[in-house]
């Protein structure tokens, strides 16, 4: 018996240092980031909007135009009304507070769309595969101009509420001396799988840091967006991925997903999945510093700023389908908005 506990204590011992070298492999040696081709796909968002008690006068329609990024490049997008016997009007582009791109659809409407209205988001795109990988950059990289705008602490990431500074304490996720970007941000993931769950719908809807790290359990969202905060909180410029999932269905699922990246000197915008870090099969491990080439980013960043025309500005955190707001006689009550999540394979970037 006392032979087979000391052997137990050995194996503990190996296991245990096996695991401090994967948390360590980060903070030496170098490493860039390989991007390869992966798909090219045509995915389309079909939608309607009804409002029976409306008398509507014009319908304003918001979605997220998809921006050129490192893990999908948009070929061609677009957003129109579809409306039987009629020409589709088609979205104007647009920008809001930080310069994110939109599409914007307004005008008169038509007989036939008093009571509801029909639309089509359609995007031809590219994706592509991302790792992080061993061995020195093929050329040097560049700091973006306004990497600083995400350190700032916002209503998502609120970097001073006492439950976010609580679990970071708890947590030690303190940046130590001469601890890379790399090393800190993997310790990160790591504490989101040990201390973490997956929940949907989250139990607090709003899925700001503060939050989460109280309830120790959230959706997409909410986990990328604690990293985000505990990334920022020391130092270390990050931001969330909003966008859908772009794999080939024939069901009706909408491919919601929710990833982040941070910016790691001399390396890049390296994307992670906090999520994965709980849910995946090899947890932090298998959600840091890589993405398979099936996600499509539909904006950069939370705290988007919508100009609803007759109504301000508007604030979404997430805007990953059809924002919408009409104006006319009557009431919204009883209003619904369905929508199709359509994504095809075109060929093959490789």
């Amino acid at each position: 018996m006392a032979r087979l506990s000391h052997i137990l204590a050995l194996l503990l011992l190996v296991l245990g240092a096996a695991h401090l070298a994967l948390g360590q492999d980060y903070q030496a040696g170098e490493w860039h980031l390989e991007r390869k081709p992966s798909k090219r796909l045509t995915a389309t968002l079909e939608g309607e909007i009804r409002a029976p008690k409306v008398e509507a006068k014009e319908w304003i329609l918001i979605a997220a135009r998809a921006p050129e990024h490192s893990l999908s490049a948009p070929r061609k997008q677009g957003f129109a009304t579809l409306v039987e016997g009629a020409r589709p009007r088609r979205a104007r582009r647009t920008r809001e507070h930080f310069s994110r791109e939109l599409f914007q659809l307004r005008g008169a409407t038509l007989p036939q769309e008093a009571r509801g209205i029909r639309y089509r988001l359609r995007c031809e795109v590219d994706t592509f595969e991302v790792r992080l990988v061993p061995g020195a950059p093929p050329g040097p990289v560049r700091t973006p101009r306004n990497v600083d705008r995400f350190l700032r602490s916002t209503s998502l990431h609120a970097l001073k509420d006492a439950r976010f500074r609580g679990w970071l304490a708890r947590a030690k996720l303190q940046r130590k001396a001469g601890e890379r970007d790399l090393a800190f941000a993997f310790r990160v993931l790591e504490a989101i799988q040990r201390g973490f769950r997956y929940a949907y719908p989250p139990k607090s809807p709003q899925r700001s840091c503060g939050e989460v790290a109280a309830d120790k359990a959230s959706d997409c969202g909410g986990l990328s967006g604690l990293a985000v905060a505990a990334l920022r909180a020391n130092e270390i410029p990050a931001r969330l991925l909003v966008g859908r999932w772009v794999t080939p269905n024939e069901d009706e699922d909408q491919q919601f997903h929710v990833k982040f990246e941070f910016f790691a000197e001399g390396i890049g915008w390296v994307p992670c999945d906090g999520s994965g870090a709980v849910s995946w099969e090899g947890g932090a491990r298998a959600a840091f510093g890589i993405s398979r080439g099936s996600f499509l980013v539909l904006h950069t960043g939370a705290a988007l700023r919508l100009d609803s025309v007759h109504w301000g500005k508007q604030d979404a955190d997430f805007l990953q389908g059809v924002a919408w707001w009409v104006s006319g006689e009557g009431s919204v009550e009883g209003s619904t908005h369905s929508a199709r999540w359509i994504v095809r394979e075109r060929s093959s970037t490789r």
